[in-house]
């Protein structure tokens, strides 16, 4: 995988896809991310995996209204899903075949992990570079 380039449907086969769940948040003021999920278990050491797009990278804004006026955002306006990759219909599945990922992360190795190692982002765990924290911190 290359960030910046490879798309979310060219990080695993076709058959490694249908493990994927997904987590988007499209927030208003709040960090946006697009973040698909994926427990490794025994071939993959036990450890969970997340790949996705938020909004920390320079220029985000500019990127993201390219995606909304092209119809690529996964869903009409503002769009939180979480879930099987599979369920998220043909906006969801448009947005992962032309999105490049800018966004990679791993758990350690967990046998304990019951699944998929990192929790709904929600309940305080931030992949990537928090945006909010960023401004934050640069303002001071």
């Amino acid at each position: 995988m290359t960030l910046n380039r490879t798309r979310f449907t060219e990080v695993l086969t076709s058959q490694e896809e249908e493990r994927v769940h997904v987590d988007y948040n499209t927030g208003a003021s709040a960090d946006q991310w697009y973040l698909d999920k994926y427990y490794g278990a025994n071939p993959g050491f036990y450890k969970s995996y997340a790949w996705g797009l938020n909004d920390a990278c320079p220029d985000w804004f500019p990127f993201f209204s390219k995606l909304e006026r092209e119809g690529l955002t996964p869903g009409p306006g503002r769009l939180n899903y979480q879930g099987p990759v599979m369920a998220g219909g043909s906006r969801v599945a448009r947005f992962r075949s032309h999105v490049p990922v800018n966004t990679y992360a791993e758990s350690s190795v967990s046998p304990t992990s019951g699944g998929y190692g990192f929790p709904h982002l929600n309940r305080g765990l931030h992949i990537g570079a928090d945006r909010i924290l960023i401004r934050t911190a640069t303002l001071h």
